[in-house]
């Protein structure tokens, strides 16, 4: 009796956030987006986050993000 089984896997997020601005990035790890791009937060740092959006992963500056809360 060979029966599947299947593994989700939930990315360990620590919430969402919208960016405020366009930003460019000018460095290898940033990450460049578009206002109103919608992000999962991966770390928090003073002024920059890691985050991820559309499997792209990279840091944008904490300044440009409102931070979603979900409830």
């Amino acid at each position: 009796d060979k029966r599947s089984s299947l593994t989700i896997v939930t990315p360990n997020y620590l919430g969402k956030c919208v960016a405020l601005y366009d930003f460019e990035a000018t460095k290898e790890g940033q990450l460049s987006f578009k206002k109103d791009g919608q992000f999962n937060i991966l770390e928090r740092n003073d002024q920059w986050w890691k985050v991820e959006h559309n499997g792209n992963t990279g840091y944008v500056p904490s300044n440009y993000m409102r931070e979603e809360h979900v409830i």
